[in-house]
């Protein structure tokens, strides 16, 4: 399927389904002073079919902080964060195809990406510093204007000085990973 995660509502969080794989549920709760949001399937799919699709749509409330984890098997992703103060985001994916945005509205964001095969683009913004580790067996790396620093380590020019950073950590089985400023 596609999941999609981009646009903004004065709700804690809008999504809709459209598909005929299936209904998809939403449920929150409260830890304090956080909340949780879960969307998912109501059940899975004992059977595999062609003709079966479905697609995820999200919208955020751009006035919280958020993190973000994922977690997809065979899938699209598209996810742009820019207009989001965020703290952290986490997927986990089998095959699948992403592409992450990220803002520049927070001071740090840690995103950790877990995938089988894949390929991933990750965009960042110029203004905020950014370090990619890549923890993976066979990974194609297109990370340009990046400064090599270890055999899986790479930085931009402005990290060590920087008061914004994204630090990216990507481990995978063979993939390809192209990370670009914007």
């Amino acid at each position: 399927g596609t999941y999609k995660v981009e646009g903004i509502t004065d709700k804690l969080v809008d999504f809709k389904h459209i598909g005929d794989s299936g209904t998809y549920y939403m449920s929150t709760g409260n830890d304090g002073d956080r909340h949780h949001v879960r969307i998912g399937p109501e059940s899975r799919r004992n059977q595999f079919s062609l003709y079966r699709s479905h697609e995820v749509e999200v919208k955020l409330n751009p006035g919280l902080t958020w993190d973000i984890d994922i977690d997809a098997g065979a899938a699209d992703i598209e996810i742009d964060l820019r207009p989001f103060m965020i703290d952290e985001v986490t997927i986990n994916g089998g095959a699948a195809s992403m592409e992450l945005i990220l803002g520049d509205r927070s001071d740090n964001v840690n995103v950790r990406i877990e995938t089988g095969v894949s390929s991933v683009l990750i965009k960042v913004p110029e203004s905020v510093a950014c370090e990619v580790n890549t923890e993976s067996f066979l990974v194609s790396r297109e990370l340009p204007g990046f400064d090599k620093v270890s055999k899986s380590t790479y930085v931009s020019p402005n990290f060590a000085s920087a008061e914004k950073n994204i630090r990216i950590r990507f481990e995978s089985g063979i993939s390809s990973l192209r990370v670009l400023r914007y």
